[in-house]
């Protein structure tokens, strides 16, 4: 089980910056699939990555699903279920969890959001080192999204 470290709050103009972010990358898709990609633990990671080294700050995963959920993106909390031992992971039903649900110092485990994985994949494929990358159609994709996250900085500027 994990639990995140909880520190202050975002400042407004940080939590613009986040939302900001969401919007222009992301867009609801409409399904309750969760992939290790949409989960919260996998998304933080790469969040923090990208607003570490480029905006100086760093969103906690609280901030995130909230800042998803003020988006108007859904999140869904697994419950129940049994263990696979193929998959090695629990399988369960996915329930929508409303605003007044999310938890400030609770366990984060099993949190996913209604968002493309491949999104965040290849936004987590920005920070690889590309000559180690050998594929040219994922060469081109990080390209594409290094050029869309430059719009970005200029359209927040």
């Amino acid at each position: 089980m994990k639990f995140l470290l909880i520190r202050e709050s975002l400042d407004d103009s940080q939590k613009e910056i986040l939302e900001k972010f969401i919007t222009h990358f992301f867009e609801p898709t409409g399904n309750r699939r969760n992939y290790r990609t949409n989960e919260i633990e996998y998304v933080y990671v790469v969040f923090y990555k990208i607003f570490k080294k480029h905006f100086g700050f760093t969103p906690n995963q609280v901030d995130i699903l909230k800042s998803f959920q003020n988006c108007g993106f859904k999140i869904y909390m697994k419950s129940g279920g049994s263990k696979d031992k193929k998959l090695g992971r629990t399988l369960g039903k996915l329930i929508e969890v409303s605003n007044f649900d999310l938890p400030e110092k609770a366990k984060m485990d099993n949190h996913f959001m209604e968002i493309s994985p491949l999104i965040v994949k290849a936004l987590s494929r920005m920070h690889m080192n590309l000559p180690l990358l050998k594929d040219p159609n994922i060469i081109k994709e990080i390209k594409d999204y290094e050029i869309k996250f430059e719009n970005f900085l200029r359209l927040i500027k």
